[in-house]
């Protein structure tokens, strides 16, 4: 397209949202869960120790789910013999990924990170349960 001053125009698209702006060095969106970042990883932290983490943050969301379930009010009983059958399933495996993360060698302050998130989990069920069993009936004992 030629401007009537006989310069180049661009093609300007109306629906096109508007250039972005990097944001300043010092503003950042705060973290929703406390995940290890990996750049407080050392460099020395071998990939299948991070592949854990990661799959142990993951189990841990899943948990996180089945402890939201238990304080909603339109989960039936049927439904929450599922979730508490899911959360066993769930449960073993953030085990099994926290002590992957030990054996393979996952740095500290991480290692104790996962291990805390791990009991809080415990806890949080425990707690998820006695709510339940106060309005519906749960065994915390899953």
């Amino acid at each position: 397209m030629r401007s009537p001053g006989g310069g180049e125009m661009r093609k300007m698209i109306s629906n096109a949202p508007a250039p972005t702006t990097p944001l300043p060095i010092g503003h950042a969106e705060p973290e929703r869960e406390a995940k290890p970042r990996l750049e407080k990883l050392p460099k020395a932290t071998s990939p299948a120790a991070i592949l854990a983490c990661h799959r142990f943050w993951r189990a841990a969301s899943d948990c996180d789910q089945a402890i939201k379930m238990a304080y909603d009010p339109t989960i039936d009983r049927k439904h929450w013999a599922s979730v508490r059958e899911q959360w066993r399933v769930w449960r073993h495996n953030a085990k099994c990924r926290a002590e992957l993360c030990k054996t393979e060698g996952l740095p500290e302050p991480l290692l104790t990170e996962v291990f805390d998130r791990l009991h809080s989990i415990g806890h949080q069920w425990k707690n998820a349960c006695d709510h339940r069993a106060g309005h519906k009936g749960c065994d915390p004992a899953d």
